[in-house]
């Protein structure tokens, strides 16, 4: 519960840009002092900057937030994306997962049965996959971010230039009707050459991205083979996405999923 409670302040604040805690004890039926204590951990990891009475987004807008941020948003929706995704999947497929924590999920769900050879330059997947034994791993080098806890750079480039893959699974930080965006212009070259070297795209992008844009444009909609989104997505948003894009997939959210 409290886990919950703190990646939807995150989300909160985020898109808010700044939040009350007075407003956020109401929403979650805390008291005020659970929340300042809730805001207090949240800024003693660096997710967000604490005032008198609330707290504020402190990311650049123009950077993408770092991955332990990135690790708390959207994690029911991610899980369901995720679950859609893996269903796509055929035995002895080749894939390619981008740094993304949404193709994290993928590496989480990958099916016991069959082979799989999965290349990624996201550590956190490289460790989920290393003892997995129908996996063929391949980890792509390049210079190390850490804020993304991946590889990126020439090195990345020149490894994904020799290899070539049935599936690419990506993630993006924005999605509007003109089409899929990122912050940071390296990465911006680094999906569009993960998408070069695939024979299916899909598009993994959680309701909280879509209708949002960042600065710099990876591609059009219709580059993607399929787009995974979730139940949480505005109807507006998805008749967007229905028209301008060949296939969308809304997934339940782990929540709204059968056992």
């Amino acid at each position: 519960m409290k886990e919950q409670r703190l990646a939807a302040i995150t989300e909160r604040v985020i898109h808010q840009r700044t939040v009350s805690a007075a407003a956020l004890a109401e929403e979650f039926g805390v008291s005020l002092m659970t929340i300042h204590r809730d805001l207090d951990e949240l800024a003693s990891e660096g997710l967000l900057r604490r005032f008198h009475g609330g707290a504020a987004a402190i990311r650049d807008p123009l950077f993408e937030p770092d991955v332990t941020l990135r690790l708390r948003l959207a994690k029911s929706a991610k899980h369901g994306i995720a679950r859609a995704a893996v269903e796509l999947l055929e035995s002895n497929s080749s894939v390619l997962l981008d740094d993304s924590t949404s193709a994290l999920g993928v590496a989480h769900l990958l099916p016991d049965t069959g082979n799989f050879s999965v290349a990624t330059s996201f550590i956190p997947a490289i460790d989920t996959l290393k003892t997995r034994a129908n996996v063929s791993l391949i980890g792509l080098g390049g210079e190390y971010y850490p804020n993304k806890n991946s590889f990126n750079g020439a090195g990345l480039l020149g490894a994904l230039a020799r290899i070539r893959v049935d599936v690419f699974f990506g993630s993006s930080a924005a999605v509007d009707i003109g089409g899929v965006y990122h912050q940071e212009p390296e990465v911006v070259t680094a999906k569009q050459c993960m998408m070069d070297r695939a024979t299916t795209r899909v598009l993994l992008v959680d309701h909280t991205k879509i209708g949002t844009h960042a600065l710099h444009r990876i591609s059009d909609l219709r580059s993607w083979d399929v787009i995974i989104t979730d139940s949480g997505i505005a109807d507006r948003h998805l008749d967007q996405l229905r028209s301008a894009a060949t296939k969308v997939i809304v997934a339940p959210s782990a929540s709204e999923s059968p056992a």
